[in-house]
C-alpha cells in the first residue's frame, strides 16, 4: 500500500513539474519580494522532494515567519546580525513577474571556511524548471551584482557530484581551480572550486 501511494506521488509531481512554465522575456533579478511568498513557500515542496541539499529552508509557512525572514534577509546585507560563521551575504531572487524561480546569495567576502566551501556566490533553482537554462541565466545576473560590491574573482564552489552546477559555472566562465574533500554533516564530500575574473566585465 505504502509503495502504491509513494509511486502515486512520484508521478503526480513529475506531471505538476511538466505543467510549470516560465516567461523568458519577464525574467528579473529581485531582493526578496512579499508579492513572491506563495510561490516561494510551494517551491519547498519540489526541494524537499529531491533532497536538495544547497537550500536553506528558511520558515516561511506564515506572513509573520516571511515577514521576519525578509528583515533578516536585510540586516545580513547590510552586516548586521549576522549569524556566527558567516559573513554579509547580499540574497536574490530570480522571478518572471509571475513565480519565484531561483535564489542566488553573494557573500561579501569569504572567510577560511568559505574558501573551501560556499564561495561568493551561490544559487539554487526550484526542482520544477530545472534543465531549462534558468541556473546559467541566474549566475549570469548575479556576477554584475558581486562586480559591484567589488568582488573582482568570485569564487564558487559545488559538489564533484553536481555536473549540473559545474556545468551552471563553467557556461560563465568560471575556471576549475582545485579539489578539496569537505568534512559536511558527517561525510565527506569531494568539492570542486572555480573562480571566474570579472576584470574584463
Amino acid at each position: 500500500m505504502l509503495w502504491g501511494v509513494s509511486m502515486f506521488f512520484k508521478s503526480w509531481f513529475a506531471r505538476y513539474e511538466e505543467r510549470f512554465n516560465v516567461n523568458y522575456e519577464k525574467l528579473r533579478l529581485i531582493t526578496p519580494d512579499i508579492r513572491y511568498w506563495r510561490s516561494f513557500k510551494n517551491s519547498y515542496r519540489g526541494y524537499r522532494a529531491h533532497k536538495v541539499e544547497d537550500f536553506a529552508y528558511p520558515k516561511v509557512d506564515t506572513l509573520e515567519e516571511f515577514s521576519y525572514f525578509l528583515r533578516s534577509a536585510d540586516e545580513h546585507r547590510r552586516g548586521l546580525n549576522v549569524p556566527y560563521g558567516s559573513v554579509p551575504t547580499s540574497l536574490f531572487w530570480l522571478t518572471d513577474d509571475v513565480n519565484y524561480l531561483a535564489s542566488g546569495s553573494i557573500r561579501h567576502y569569504l572567510n577560511d571556511n568559505l574558501k573551501l566551501f560556499g564561495g561568493h556566490i551561490g544559487y539554487s533553482v526550484r526542482t520544477e524548471v530545472w534543465g531549462m537554462g534558468l541556473g546559467t541565466i541566474l549566475l549570469g545576473y548575479l556576477l554584475p551584482e558581486a562586480r559591484k560590491l567589488g568582488i573582482i574573482r568570485p569564487r564558487l564552489t559545488c559538489y564533484e557530484s553536481n555536473t549540473a552546477s559545474r556545468r551552471v559555472m563553467e557556461k560563465n566562465g568560471a575556471v576549475f581551480m582545485g579539489r578539496v574533500v569537505n568534512r559536511i554533516n558527517g561525510k565527506d564530500r569531494p568539492t570542486l572550486i572555480f573562480e571566474i575574473d570579472l576584470t574584463m566585465r
